[in-house]
């Protein structure tokens, strides 16, 4: 609808910090009650309804059934943005692989990776894809990495089968296969959000060395390896990632992105570094 049909801007701004407050001391119904007033304050707003499904989802069966609809919708609506559908799709898929249907997880995933989306959704996509699919030694962890609370063969989890930590399901996978790159790459995604880069450095140096599917895979890797390796001054790895950042197929931006990381290197301990990212 119009703007001036909407509530008022500071009046959804004190909603969502009440709900933002609500959540973290684990009220969910408050949560809930809050994100409903403010859904109906918003109209349509897609985000908003995203946001009210992920409270609903770890509800009683009536609230995850509501949840389910509100992202089917999402994701088949014709007036929904690429983003809110791929969003929406990502969702869908990890409430298929927690009722165990692999098939149905498929299916959405295939529905994502035919939509226009920017480059880190569709490396999201194109991971959990993978992780569905291989057919390899690690492809039980890759699986419980992605698609956390299902077992590792996609059956629900139980009490007696609590999950473990997304770096552990990495590493397993690594070690169940030490030269599938991509598993080595998530590795080194989870070391840099431990804040262990030096660790993060080595293993995204193996997971370029290995190969990975494809270049989106291979400039986000190379540009968190030259975060971690300068970080972790380790410069024989931030080399190896300005070499990734100029190589075949890499574009205008990475190669001015390697040429600063080598201005960088030269005087280390006048930079300052923002916080990485935290995409797949």
């Amino acid at each position: 609808g119009s703007v001036f049909e909407r509530g008022c801007p500071h009046k959804a701004a004190r909603l969502r910090r009440d709900i933002d407050a609500a959540t973290r001391v684990g009220d969910r119904d408050a949560a809930i009650e809050l994100s409903r007033s403010l859904c109906a304050m918003s109209g349509d707003d897609p985000w908003t309804q995203m946001a009210l499904a992920d409270l609903l989802i770890g509800g009683s069966p009536e609230q995850a059934s509501e949840a389910v609809g509100t992202w089917s919708q999402l994701a088949s609506s014709p007036t929904s943005s690429v983003s809110v559908q791929g969003d929406a799709y990502v969702r869908l898929v990890m409430v298929a692989m927690q009722r165990g249907d692999r098939a149905l997880a498929d299916a959405f995933l295939a529905v994502a990776r035919g939509l226009p989306l920017d480059e880190g959704d569709a490396r999201l996509v194109a991971a959990q894809s993978i992780a569905l699919a291989h057919p390899g030694p690690s492809g039980d962890a890759l699986r419980a990495y992605f698609f956390a609370g299902a077992a590792a063969d996609g059956a629900p989890r139980t009490a007696e089968q609590p999950e473990p930590t997304p770096l552990m399901h990495a590493q397993r996978a690594a070690a169940a296969e030490p030269t599938f790159g991509f598993a080595h790459y998530l590795v080194g995604l989870m070391q840099v959000d431990a804040g262990d880069h030096a660790a993060a450095a080595d293993a995204l140096v193996t997971a370029l060395r290995l190969g990975l599917p494809d270049q989106r895979f291979t400039r986000n890797a190379a540009r968190r390896l030259a975060v971690a390796a300068f970080r972790a001054q380790d410069w024989a790895a931030l080399a190896h990632a300005t070499a990734a950042l100029r190589g075949t197929g890499m574009t205008a931006i990475d190669a001015a992105l390697a040429d600063d990381w080598d201005a960088r290197a030269i005087h280390p301990s006048t930079q300052n570094l923002p916080a990485p990212a935290r995409r797949p």
